[in-house]
């Protein structure tokens, strides 16, 4: 649903990356016409080549899986990997990978929401499941449901994903998904928040669904 907004190639520019090399210009060369390094150009051609017709057709192959890794643990601290001072960024990482295991398992739970959809008595409109960040990282939404992709017309919920060890999804989340869901562009206060959680959901949660671990193993069964 959404592609970060600093990407140094957007979707459309990934796409004409691809399409220049399919047109028989190297890899190298491509990379210099869109001003990308090298390895950022063989990347996003492997991206396409390994994607599926479903994947081409519905552009899902152009979304950038690591940019909230980047965003969370490397952006800004480039300089003390240059400096030598990686271990500095693992000792981070270990502190705060409690924080961002929910981020993590998201591809899973994206894959697996998506399957429910569509559903118009839960989920009203939505028909595709994806993401929302701003330029800065300081607003990120685990999953946003829309009718159309890559571009939403219109977001039908907003989900907050919480994959903890012991705590259940509480109050607290579900405010602080209801002060998410107005800075993300299409919503309004009927827009539906949901919540995912691995631990379930205290009794006085504020979310128009709940979804268990077992509803979204249950979503891999429509077909059985």
């Amino acid at each position: 649903m959404k592609v970060h907004a600093n990407a140094a190639l957007g979707p459309a520019g990934r796409l004409a990356l691809v399409e220049a090399i399919e047109s028989g210009m190297t890899q190298k060369a491509a990379a210099a016409a869109f001003c990308v390094a090298p390895a950022t150009a063989r990347r996003w051609w492997h991206r396409w080549r390994l994607a599926d017709e479903e994947q081409r057709s519905s552009g899902r192959w152009l979304a950038d899986r690591y940019m909230r890794f980047w965003l969370r643990f490397v952006n800004r601290k480039v300089d003390l990997i240059e400096r030598g001072r990686g271990s500095l960024l693992l000792d981070d990482f270990r502190e705060r990978w409690p924080s961002f295991r929910g981020m993590a398992i998201e591809p899973l739970v994206r894959d697996a929401f998506e399957r429910l959809l569509p559903d118009s008595e839960r989920f009203r409109t939505a028909r595709y499941a994806g993401s929302y960040w701003n330029r800065s990282g300081s607003v990120e939404v685990d999953l946003v449901g829309g009718d159309t992709w890559p571009v939403a017309k219109r977001v039908s919920l907003v989900d907050s994903v919480k994959w903890r060890a012991r705590r259940r999804f509480n109050r607290t989340d579900a405010l602080e998904l209801a002060a998410r869901r107005v800075q993300v562009p299409g919503t309004s206060e009927k827009t539906l928040l949901v919540g995912v959680s691995s631990r379930g959901f205290d009794p006085d949660v504020p979310l128009d669904v709940q979804l268990s671990p077992q509803d979204l193993l249950g979503a891999w069964r429509h077909d059985e």
